[in-house]
């Protein structure tokens, strides 16, 4: 939780916006990808 308050405010501080705003796009679309692994894993230790 602490690397994404640091990635925001070096976002914010970042003159290269577009770069860093690509690459936390890059961040939360590879999340997304591995989201329904996760899922599953929860379900499976819940099982």
């Amino acid at each position: 939780m602490t690397l994404v308050i640091l990635g925001l405010k070096r976002l914010l501080s970042s003159r290269a916006f577009l770069r860093d705003f690509n690459g936390i796009r890059a961040y939360g679309l590879l999340l997304f990808a591995l989201r329904p692994l996760t899922v599953r894993h929860i379900l499976h230790s819940w099982l």
